[in-house]
């Protein structure tokens, strides 16, 4: 059988994230038999609790940046386009990449993609140097599409589809393990329990954020019965990522809380470990998928653009602890808005129908 080859562009796999390795692996299942991709994997890559499939090459990398291509390219998943954050990534790290392809005349195609709305000049101005030579766009939503025509990517060159994730289907393969893990955890899965997942502001340093959070836990544990229990989906040891804002907000909590061991889960096992909560508060947006694929309630604590987008898509409860002049202004915001959202009535009824 002839294969076809293609560079499958590294916008986080192997980087210690499980959104990216569950749309990596949804993606990978959907290619045909003759396609053999190169895959580069970050270092972490060695602590995924997984496979990678057979027969693409994987090979490691410290960045994107550093690719050499020699056939077309793939961007795949991820939100490429976005300056919350910062410049750095992934508009200074996934742009150079692009801009190796197109200096050696090959093509890039970006599959299940999200692009956040860019108002920065500089960033517009990295946009327009970098990704302006991507051939085709699929996005996972409507309002990608109106980032990319507002950006001046020509309509007939983007097409609207959905996550990868969503392509996920879970089993109970890992339903025992999860509950072993509880259990060691001194969870009462009969007991209501809050699964939370933080994640740094901007600034890292600003303790404003993390206190109203500590406050509205504490809150829930002490009048309405929570148990508390912080799981990262980000995976990364270092105080940057989730396990360093986990860290900061028990910190300044009152109330008892536990942290799930901090590895490199399957989505499955994710999904697994999130069956048992009755509630999850994340700031991350392949969190909120994956609880509701765990058929639990999500309850979204707004940081980007992502994720109030899957919030008003899909009628998620929300809430915003920090105001910002364009992405949500109209939201409640702070400790009372968080208890406003997870009442005692909070139930798997909440969850949307659209399984």
């Amino acid at each position: 059988m002839k294969r076809a080859r293609y560079f499958h562009i590294n916008n986080g796999v192997g980087s210690g994230n499980i959104g990216d390795e569950l749309m990596a692996q949804e993606f990978w299942k959907l290619l045909p038999a003759g396609v053999v991709l190169d895959v580069p994997v970050l270092p972490d890559a060695a602590r995924y609790r997984g496979q990678y499939p057979k027969p693409h090459r994987y090979s490691e990398v410290t960045s994107s940046a550093s690719i050499v291509p020699d056939v077309a390219g793939l961007l795949v998943g991820d939100t490429p386009v976005a300056e919350l954050e910062g410049l750095g990534y992934p508009l200074g790290t996934i742009g150079p990449a692009l801009t190796a392809f197109a200096s050696k005349g090959l093509p890039v195609d970006a599959i299940a993609v999200g692009v956040d709305r860019l108002y920065s000049p500089r960033a517009r101005r990295l946009f327009a140097k970098h990704y302006s030579k991507v051939r085709s766009w699929t996005v996972r939503s409507s309002a990608c599409r109106e980032a990319l025509l507002d950006l001046g990517v020509p309509e007939e060159r983007i097409r609207v589809a959905a996550d990868l994730a969503w392509l996920f289907t879970p089993n109970r393969d890992a339903d025992q393990w999860a509950a072993e893990q509880w259990a060691q955890l001194g969870i009462d899965t009969g007991r209501a329990l809050l699964v939370v997942n933080v994640v740094h502001h901007t600034d890292s340093a600003d303790q404003a954020p993390k206190r109203a959070i500590a406050s509205a836990l504490d809150q829930l544990a002490s009048e309405r019965g929570y148990q508390i229990a912080f799981l990262n989906n980000e995976t990364r040891l270092s105080e940057h990522y989730d396990t360093g804002a986990a860290a900061a907000v028990r910190a300044l909590m009152q109330q008892p809380s536990v942290e799930v061991p901090v590895e490199y889960y399957t989505p499955q096992e994710m999904v697994s470990l999130l069956r048992s909560a009755t509630t999850v508060l994340t700031q991350r947006y392949h969190m909120a998928i994956q609880a509701i694929l765990a058929e639990t309630v999500p309850v979204c604590l707004f940081r980007g653009q992502k994720l109030s987008g899957v919030a008003q898509e899909f009628k998620l409860l929300a809430c915003a602890i920090v105001a910002h002049p364009v992405l949500w202004t109209h939201l409640c915001l702070g400790c009372d808005g968080l208890l406003k959202v997870i009442s005692p009535g909070l139930s798997r009824r909440s969850v949307p129908q659209f399984l």
